[in-house]
């Protein structure tokens, strides 16, 4: 077809100048001229035009895309020159009768584009505008690219017989996906015109359908069943379409929008906000025909700033106590705010029909109590779909829940209104700070102005039990501190250290737990004190590692529990430090040592460690560590040491090798030493007569030289403290019954072990020799 021409403006006194309405209520209706030839240049004629009280009018409304603002063509408007966008100059073409005038509602015609305040008031009447027109024309372009024969096609699908034997998953002609794909179904003024449509007409080229049946069969099952239709495609048509399918049955006696059909604010924009729009401000007002809860602070204002308006909605959606950051020119929002994190998606379904969300919440502990329960949400279509492993939010002052998605150390929003949910399920705690981003035009990468916290993302997703990924982001923020000593480094790690135990706690990883608790319980007791509610809380969570484990004997549990979870004196810390050293091991020792700095190496608690015949070299050489050279090895000790009849060796040689190498070997140590017939008694005796028998050698017999060696610092044995009822012997702990109830509650039942005879005839030797 041959190019109808456009009109020559060259002097500006040709232009078309809008003269004002006479009435707010009043609009403007385009009268299309006929014409013989299809190539004449388009006339028209403007009139004002009051709307009645009666819902039908007999004129028809056009939706288009208005295109690309640079290309243009000129049209005759009562005689004078007026650029239209070249879509709506096809579009004009295309309605033209050749005998008939036309008469069309076009806004970007009969509304003064330049006139805010005129805009303004013309799209507040765009519902009744659309609702009283006999008929919508909806124009999807020329019919390039097989447009004219995609529409006949889809058009014939709407016939149940055309498609009785659907094959599954055939590729969508390539015709079908370009005709679907153009820019009217990406528009978001779109939605509301069809939505208040009566009747509606689909015209590509030359080829017109039937509004319903268009969309009747891009919705039918067997359409759906057929071709294989891209996700994103899906997305952008269920909307239209669905408003489109039930157009014929909204009323014609009621102008306007039914209010059943009206949906609240946030639900909109939820669903519509990615849609495309000629400014900003667009996609909130397109959607203010199709709404009836609009607060005074989303005023239909397009004098107010962007960055504005776009607060304004956040507040009103998310609370009025978020912080809000945003970016000149840029569609996308940072929030932060206080939160509770409600649970976790689980699972998602979709209505073909309506194309509904069919959601599965799975609810936190903090929102469900002990008894974790699933509850159905039921959402509308939204611009993002909804996942599986979505969480479920709600700022605190907003009054329903949203829908968001992690990503990294925030998240990303995915819907803001939940509409299922409750008045009677007010939550009134709100223990998370939550960092969102909403995202309007699909970048989704941005750096946030306030870099959020990885330990509240930690938090929140402990909430809905991802561990792994709270583990995760807290050892990463713990690896720097984790060779740390200061005190100001340990403090600032604090919390990172107490909800890693916490996330081991939970997981059951019970050596992982103990670590992180230990470490928090000994820098609360260094900064805080002993006695300070947050270091007795940490003491009981270690506690817990222990009875979580429970793998200790039932004695050793009681001890532990005893330490942790209850306060002692001094008097009492020295004389469990004493109990401890005899009857248990180091790792009780060390928790010990850990929960108080009150307790001092005294001869008392190294005898006692000495005796212990099963675990004390192991907590000697924990105190002598801790203790360094001002802890001192008396004549006691070592006399406790080579009577250990089970382990007696290794104490006796860790003694020697920490400080006794050159102590003086009385004839009592000798005497006691010659009488360990134990386990370890031939190590005992054969480290005591080597010691003996070297420089050191003074006062035992057999010394012929008359030095005099250079001798331990004794304490006096008269001031040895008390030391409690002194640990079995190994042959009163191979009798039967056991000489004490609670040794084998303590230490398990004990193990027979062969020695070679050959080892008692070496040391029988050398006690003859030396005899």
């Amino acid at each position: 077809m041959q190019r109808a021409p456009g009109l020559a403006l060259d002097n500006e006194d040709d232009k078309f100048r809008y003269v004002p309405l006479h009435n707010p209520g009043n609009i403007r209706l385009l009268h299309l001229l006929p014409h013989l030839d299809k190539n004449a240049p388009i006339a028209c004629q403007l009139a004002e035009y009051q709307l009645p009280a009666q819902p039908m009018h007999l004129y028809e409304a056009l939706s288009y895309s208005w295109g690309d603002a640079t290309r243009c063509e000129d049209i005759s408007l009562d005689g004078l020159g007026l650029s239209v966008t070249e879509n709506l100059f096809e579009a004009l073409l295309a309605l033209r009768d050749r005998l008939l005038p036309r008469v069309l509602w076009v806004d970007a015609i009969c509304i003064n584009q330049v006139d805010n305040a005129e805009k303004q008031e013309q799209i507040r009447l765009m519902a009744n505008i659309y609702s009283s027109a006999a008929r919508v024309v909806v124009w999807l372009g020329t019919g390039k690219d097989g447009g004219e024969e995609a529409l006949e096609t889809i058009s014939r699908m709407a016939d149940p017989a055309y498609m009785a034997a659907p094959l599954d998953n055939l590729a969508l002609p390539e015709s079908i996906v370009k005709l679907l794909q153009r820019p009217w179904f990406d528009r978001i003024w779109v939605l509301q015109e069809v939505a208040a449509a009566r009747d509606i007409d689909v015209l590509c080229g030359s080829c017109s359908v039937d509004g319903h049946a268009f969309s009747l069969a891009l919705n039918s099952a067997s359409f759906n069943a057929t071709y294989a239709i891209p996700l994103d495609l899906q997305s952008k048509l269920r909307p239209v379409t669905f408003l489109m399918g039930k157009a014929i049955f909204r009323s014609r006696s009621v102008s306007g929008m039914a209010p059943q059909e009206l949906r609240p604010i946030g639900e909109l924009v939820d669903m519509y906000h990615s849609r495309q729009a000629s400014i900003p401000h667009d996609k909130l007002f397109a959607l203010f025909g199709m709404t009836d809860d609009v607060p005074p602070e989303l005023s239909l204002d397009y004098d107010m700033d962007w960055e504005a308006l776009f607060k304004n909605l956040i507040r009103f959606l998310f609370g009025s106590s978020v912080s809000v950051e945003t970016w000149p020119k840029f569609q996308t929002s940072e929030i932060h705010g206080k939160a509770s994190v409600l649970g976790k998606v689980t699972s998602v379904d979709f209505d073909r029909g309506s194309g509904q969300q069919l959601v599965a919440v799975r609810h936190s502990e903090a929102t469900s109590g002990r008894t974790r329960i699933t509850t159905n949400w039921t959402l509308p279509p939204s611009a993002k779909q909804v996942r599986p492993g979505d969480l479920a939010c709600i700022m605190a002052g907003s009054p329903s829940p949203c829908i968001v998605r992690r990503s990294g150390n925030h998240c990303l929003v995915i819907a803001t209104r939940a509409p299922c949910w409750e008045p009677h399920q007010e939550t009134r705690e709100f223990p998370h700070n939550l960092s969102l981003v909403w995202d309007w035009e699909g970048k989704e990468n941005w750096e946030l102005k306030i870099a959020p916290s990885g330990l509240d993302m930690a938090m929140v997703l402990k909430a809905v039990e991802e561990h792994q990924a709270a583990i995760k982001i807290l050892e990463d923020l713990y690896e720097p501190c984790r060779a740390s000593t200061g005190s100001n480094e340990n403090l600032r790690a604090l919390p990172v250290v107490h909800e890693l135990g916490m996330l081991y706690l939970a997981t059951e990883r019970w050596v992982e737990a103990r670590g992180f608790f230990l470490r928090e319980s000994k820098i609360l007791c260094q900064t805080q004190g002993p006695s300070h509610p947050d270091t007795v809380r940490s003491r009981r969570c270690l506690a817990s590692t222990y009875k979580g484990q429970n793998h200790l004997t039932p004695g050793k549990l009681a001890m532990v529990t005893d330490i942790l979870e209850h306060e002692h004196d001094g008097f009492s810390l020295q004389a469990l430090a004493i109990k401890t050293a005899r009857d248990y091991d180091a790792e009780v020792m060390n928790l010990l040592l850990h929960h108080t700095d009150k307790i001092d190496t005294t001869e008392a608690i190294l005898v006692a460690a000495a005796e212990n015949e099963l675990r004390g070299a192991e907590i000697l050489d924990l105190l002598l560590g801790r203790g360094g050279d001002e802890v001192e090895i008396t004549e006691n000790v070592m006399m406790a040491a080579v009577g250990n009849k089970w382990h007696g060796g290794d104490v006796t040689q860790l003694l020697l090798n920490r400080g006794a190498g050159n102590a003086t070997i009385t004839q009592r140590l000798v005497a006691t030493a010659m009488q360990n017939d134990g386990r370890q008694g031939h190590i005992v005796k054969r480290l005591v007569l080597e010691q003996r028998g070297g420089a050191g050698v003074g006062d035992v017999p057999g010394n012929s030289s008359g030095a005099k060696a250079p001798r331990m610092r004794w304490l006096t044995r008269n001031k040895r403290e008390p030391m409690g009822e002194r640990q079995p012997s190994l042959n009163e702990l191979m009798a039967v019954p056991p000489p004490t109830r609670n040794w084998e509650i303590i230490y398990g039942k004990p193990k027979l072990q062969y020695v070679h005879s050959g080892e008692h005839n070496v040391v029988s030797q050398a006690e003859t020799s030396d005899g």
